[in-house]
């Protein structure tokens, strides 16, 4: 089968968004279907497409085409290319995390998968979600969690709850499989042994809780923090915060590649997804409500004991079995939880229990559920 995945994502960078949609582009074609992924061009030449597996960490198998448009006339002009390069084309289906894009296509026929990752905040995106439902083509709407669904059926009804189908979001397991043990990736990559080292995986974000990291590594300062990922102006923001602190025991690492991602989580005994109440996402929009995080999948398969905050989307993975669960914004709460992450047969206990509840959120599973339920087999 041919599949379009179009997608409004700046390809290559280090946004979450851009990962999933390389992430699940990989997905389809290793289930056998012939992909393209279509993504805008911003400026210059496109990347060659074997940088972009060691950069994604993806095993490749799909075309990506650039269209180009966005430099000079916007999104709009590029949804418009979009659209009108897939009405050309012969593929059996169309995924797409565009309301426009889907609703062009829906309605004229052509089989449309829409994945939904926050409620459209603009007026011509909601004006879209509610004429899709409508449309002869849709087959699927794909919400990333409950708490989204919920909300998105509630702002646009004619949706219905029949036409829009939760689905996490997911991780490359194989990637993860037969990982050294924590003190052996620690020597891999040449960190010292500590107490206990613990990390955080991610952007720096408003409300992804590095404040609370540091709070942390005050009130523990015989264990290592490692901060992974960050755009170069947010890392040295909070490294010279660290440095005021006088925090010897934190260490930014910076970017780090989504292919090298499975050793540096191997070598943390713990993994931090310290979310506050209000999460901010890259492009600033507030997701804490019904986030479903990347990172989540990658911690649990990394087989590391977690510590995360109780948000709607979190608690519909983790719960008291695979995770020590943890207050937003309330240091006292992570500070408790950190003490007890200290035992390392309860680490052990729910590390495993992590593994194993996170078999059924493999990227090539999850786009098995979403093509059958779309009436695809």
């Amino acid at each position: 089968m041919k599949i379009l995945y179009l997608a409004n994502a700046r390809i290559p960078s280090r946004t979450a968004n851009s990962i999933q949609v390389m992430k699940v582009s990989a997905a389809l074609a290793s289930l056998g279907h012939e992909v393209e992924l279509v993504v805008p061009r911003f400026h210059g030449r496109p990347a060659e497409t074997h940088g972009l597996e060691e950069h994604y960490g993806v095993r490749g198998g799909f075309r990506v085409r650039w269209l180009a448009g966005w430099r000079l006339l916007g999104r709009v002009a590029w949804e418009g290319l979009a659209a009108a390069h897939a009405l050309r084309s012969r593929a059996d289906l169309f995924v797409t995390r565009n309301e426009r894009v889907a609703w062009t296509l829906a309605r004229a026929g052509r089989a449309t998968v829409l994945e939904v990752h926050q409620p459209p905040a603009k007026h011509l995106d909601r004006w879209a979600m509610d004429a899709l439902a409508a449309t002869p083509g849709l087959r699927l709407v794909v919400v990333i969690s409950e708490a989204l669904r919920r909300r998105l059926v509630a702002a646009h009804p004619t949706l219905g709850t029949t036409r829009a189908l939760v689905e996490h979001d997911g991780v490359d397991l194989a990637r993860f499989a037969g990982g050294p043990s924590a003190p052996e990736a620690r020597a891999r990559l040449g960190w010292p042994e500590t107490p206990l080292t613990a990390g955080y995986a991610g952007h720096l974000y408003a409300g992804r809780g590095v404040d609370l990291v540091l709070e942390l590594a005050g009130r523990f300062p015989l264990m290592a923090f490692r901060l992974m990922g960050g755009e170069p102006e947010a890392v040295e923001r909070v490294r010279e915060e660290a440095r005021d602190r006088r925090l010897a025991n934190v260490t930014l690492h910076g970017f780090v590649a989504n292919q090298e991602l499975p050793l540096h989580l191997a070598a943390c005994d713990v993994l931090l997804m310290p979310y506050g109440k209000r999460v901010e996402a890259s492009g600033g929009a507030e997701t804490g409500g019904f986030a479903s995080p990347l990172k989540l999948f990658e911690y649990m398969a990394a087989r590391r004991a977690i510590l995360a905050s109780r948000l709607p989307g979190v608690l519909e993975v983790l719960d008291e079995e695979n995770a020590l669960l943890c207050e937003p914004d309330d240091p006292a709460s992570w500070a408790a939880a950190l003490e007890r992450a200290r035992d390392p047969a309860l680490r052990e206990r729910l590390a495993a229990r992590a593994r194993a509840d996170v078999e059924p959120y493999a990227w090539e599973r999850r786009m098995e559920r979403i093509l059958e339920a779309a009436g695809f087999r």
